[in-house]
């Protein structure tokens, strides 16, 4: 049974690595690759960025009109 089991894995994994033989990858210099990464960073935070704003926004906006509501009592 163990041996049954420890082929079954061996041959899993041997599928696995027959995968990746017809697929070509395309290489990049490690310089594109870095500016590649810096501006999917910069995307990201500029996203982050506008997203927290709005929540700032918000907050403000619901904090106002709290005081309003509630302090004028």
């Amino acid at each position: 049974m163990l041996n049954e089991e420890k082929d079954q894995h061996e041959l899993e994994s041997e599928e696995e690595e027959d995968d990746d033989e017809g697929r070509e990858f395309k290489t990049i210099p490690i310089a594109e690759a870095v500016r590649l990464q810096k501006m999917e960073r910069d995307r990201r935070n500029k996203e982050f960025h506008e997203k927290l704003d709005k929540l700032k926004a918000k907050t403000d906006r619901l904090k106002k009109e709290y005081n309003e509501k509630y302090k004028k009592k």
